[in-house]
């Protein structure tokens, strides 16, 4: 296994030092996006985050002092903020994720079910406590979509026995409300007794979903 980084840089054309914080907002609000549809693009999981004690950015900015240029010249000029993000990579890629991530992230910004689904599978690999919350989510969005389960699973082309080892398990262990009975104290089941394999499995599955939604639609 080898670790690695992955650099993207993204370039916007400023005219006034006033522009420069809201262009920053931008490119950075971009790079949110690229990193939650990575994974849906060939490429493995891309973080913008580190958990450690506090949440440490994984990325740069030069704002500031394209600021500082912009005030001492007055005029246009062409600036560019740079972000630089790390991923872990276990293997090498097919092709660069990047094209197909851009394409991805267009559609992101208009179609509002991919925007949840992505949404919520993003959160369930970035929030330890509330994983099997999110992903039973994603289920509950395509049915909706859909019209129905049955629908969905159609559609889709998820196999019956894979839809209802999903649902199944998620419900059998009382994890899809776990959110809520944590608040109560009165879940009798422990999210972090959930074997890993079978985490990996349910992340898979939605995962799968999530891709044959993009492909399929």
């Amino acid at each position: 296994m080898a670790t690695g980084d992955y650099f993207l840089r993204f370039r916007k054309e400023v005219s006034d030092y006033t522009e420069v914080d809201e262009i920053e907002r931008e490119l950075t609000e971009a790079l949110i996006i690229i990193c939650k549809v990575w994974i849906f693009a060939g490429g493995l999981r891309l973080l913008f985050e580190k958990k450690e004690t506090t949440n440490k950015k994984l990325f740069c900015s030069n704002a500031q002092q394209v600021k500082q240029e912009l005030l001492e010249r007055q005029g246009l000029r062409y600036v560019s903020i740079n972000h630089s993000t790390s991923c872990l990579v276990i293997h090498e890629y097919k092709f660069a994720p990047l094209e197909q991530a851009i394409e991805i992230a267009k559609r992101y910004s208009y179609d509002k079910t991919l925007k949840l689904l992505i949404n919520y599978y993003y959160s369930s690999l970035n929030d330890g406590n509330k994983w099997f919350v999110e992903l039973y989510k994603i289920k509950e969005v395509l049915a909706q979509h859909f019209g129905s389960e049955r629908n969905a699973m159609k559609r889709l082309a998820i196999s019956n026995n894979d839809w209802k080892y999903f649902t199944g398990y998620i419900n059998n262990n009382n994890l899809r409300h776990f959110d809520k009975s944590l608040k109560q104290n009165t879940n009798k089941y422990h999210h972090n007794k959930i074997p890993q394999q079978d985490i990996s499995r349910l992340n898979l599955l939605a995962k799968n979903w999530v891709q044959s939604y993009i492909v399929m639609t």
